[in-house]
């Protein structure tokens, strides 16, 4: 996965006082990408030629992230101790317990709702390290990250256009289980909004093809963190196309 983000630096102003918070005097901009494994088991029962249900768990996934890029804005005088830096972080993305609802009222058209309670309280702290800043600065992780397990609504459809061809759309809320005093540049920050859609093609009896397209966002979202003595103001956009083959034998 990629991810952009940009923050405001917990550093004090020499000699001691207040943090400089103002995202506009101290901030950073990261970007980079990772790989995590996780894992997933479910069951699938249909009572009815109308109704389905599911239930699912997914195991979290720790990411790994190294040789990212980072970009600070802050003083003059501080210029020369805050270059341009690679940077390395680990980030561990939570597990979710979900349960799915579909309906099928034609033979052309599927209807499904689902609910997710996705387990943010086994999310640890995140230390992000680093390699060119002089002191050796590196993002805290000792304080408590604030969150709290939350439950994210979707809702989709798909139709039959032929024997060979689905199309899908769908739409989610997923609430952020970070309370005011605790966001921070690590996910999520604020409450998000996504839109998704895809087309399924069968070329042959034994080779399906996927494509997949997703849209999140959020509104902005400006607070302090309050143990880590900083603020700042946050938003994301995050845009993923997806591209699958389907085997059957």
């Amino acid at each position: 996965g990629n991810t952009t983000r940009r923050f405001a630096l917990p550093f004090e102003v020499q000699g001691g006082g207040e943090p400089i918070a103002d995202p506009i005097f101290a901030s950073a901009r990261l970007r980079g990408s990772g790989m995590g494994i996780g894992g997933s088991i479910g069951i699938y029962f249909q009572p009815s030629a109308l109704v389905s249900l599911g239930l699912n768990f997914r195991s979290g996934t720790t990411l790994d992230i190294q040789e990212g890029e980072a970009n600070f804005d802050v003083p003059s005088s501080l210029e020369q101790q805050f270059p341009s830096s690679t940077f390395q972080t680990t980030l561990q993305l939570p597990g979710s317990i979900n349960f799915g609802l579909g309906y099928r009222p034609s033979d052309e058209l599927t209807v499904t709702m689902d609910a997710n309670y996705v387990l943010w309280e086994t999310t640890s702290n995140t230390i992000i390290e680093f390699e060119e800043t002089l002191p050796n600065f590196e993002y805290p992780g000792s304080a408590d990250l604030g969150y709290q397990n939350t439950i994210v609504i979707r809702m989709g459809a798909e139709y039959h256009l032929s024997d060979d061809v689905y199309v899908r759309a769908g739409t989610f809320f997923d609430q952020s289980p970070v309370t005011d005093g605790f966001v921070s540049p690590e996910l999520p920050d604020a409450n998000t909004v996504g839109f998704t859609g895809g087309v399924s093609f069968q070329v042959t009896d034994n080779l399906g093809l996927d494509m997949t397209f997703q849209f999140e966002t959020t509104g902005e979202r400006t607070t302090f963190f309050e143990d880590r003595r900083f603020g700042g103001t946050y938003q994301s956009n995050n845009t993923v196309i997806g591209l699958g083959l389907v085997w059957k034998y």
